[in-house]
């Protein structure tokens, strides 16, 4: 095994040891345990509450929609002439 300049050790094969599973010898078996990122945590998952609160938004309708043609036609109506 040689050490990498980032301080993490190598194995014969090239494959990191920070990238492999962990090992442990229990009972003369081989245990091998998921990376971090893979595991479940035995820690209960932080809960959000959300406040829903009731906010009405008040729509002003003044009349029917414009078109964008319309709006075009306003302004070519609206614009001065030079």
């Amino acid at each position: 095994m040689g050490v990498r300049p980032g301080g993490s050790r190598s194995t014969d094969e090239g494959v990191s040891i920070v990238d492999a599973p962990a090992q442990a010898y229990v009972g003369g078996v081989v245990k091998v345990e998921p990376p971090t990122e893979d595991r479940v945590s035995d820690t209960p998952q932080l809960v959000i509450e959300v406040e829903n609160l009731d906010e009405t938004i008040t729509i002003k309708e003044d009349g029917p929609l414009s078109t964008v043609q319309e709006e075009a036609a306003l302004e070519e109506k609206t614009a001065p002439r030079s």
